[in-house]
């Protein structure tokens, strides 16, 4: 079981295995960040798991001009804003006060950040248009 969180300013998140009477707690210091991978391979080394396969990569063709203007527009959850943005045939993401270029990642999925550490899901409401989007621990509403 876990329980995370990010605002401006930290980001935690906490994961425990009560049966194993192991836990791990990550904090930072950092606008919206959970270092998720790397609890992940904290519980990965803690509790011995190892993965069964190897993740298979594959190609994700990147989003055409429709698809991000679909995307483009301000999403709230608040306090937070994140806003889509689109232009010299790339889509943006700004974030904590900066621009990112996000990269299409699967359907309807993107990352951005410095290393591509941030996803974000863009989902279609009743009316089959986007009306939110999801990252890792918020669900946000289109509101322009």
């Amino acid at each position: 079981m876990g329980h995370g969180g990010f605002s401006r300013g930290y980001g935690s998140m906490i994961q425990m295995v009560p049966s194993r009477k192991f836990a791990v707690i990550v904090l930072t210091n950092k606008s919206g960040e959970t270092m998720r991978k790397s609890l992940n391979k904290a519980m990965e080394l803690g509790l011995g798991l190892k993965d069964d396969e190897p993740e298979k990569t594959v190609a994700v063709p990147p989003a055409g001009e429709s698809e991000m203007k679909e995307y483009v527009g301000a999403y709230s959850h608040a306090p937070q804003t994140w806003e889509v943005s689109m232009r010299d045939g790339k889509i943006f993401m700004k974030f904590d006060g900066k621009d990112y270029v996000m990269t299409k990642s699967g359907e309807r999925k993107f990352t951005f950040g410095e290393q591509s550490e941030n996803e974000v899901v863009f989902v279609p409401g009743k009316s089959g248009k986007i009306e939110f989007l999801f990252t890792e621990l918020y669900g946000a509403k289109k509101s322009r």
